[in-house]
């Protein structure tokens, strides 16, 4: 596995660096805008436990399903 890929795809991707989070930090959001985000936010929350319990129950790799075992626990 070539972490050094990985770690650059992810580092793509930094949530901070988004605009809206950019615009978050800087204070530049409106009470609309923080709403809209506390809405949506509400289903990925409500709703992650039981998707990481479904990767956690499909993955073969013992060591990957304790951390996801691991990070379940954590988000229950």
């Amino acid at each position: 596995m070539d972490w050094k890929k990985i770690d650059a795809a992810v580092a793509e991707k930094d949530l901070l660096s988004h605009p809206f989070y950019q615009a978050w930090s800087a204070g530049e959001l409106t009470a609309e805008d923080l709403k809209f985000y506390a809405k949506q936010y509400y289903h990925l929350e409500r709703n992650f436990p039981r998707l990481l319990s479904r990767v956690h129950s499909n993955c073969e790799l013992p060591e990957t399903r304790l951390a996801l075992l691991e990070n379940l626990i954590d988000e229950e």
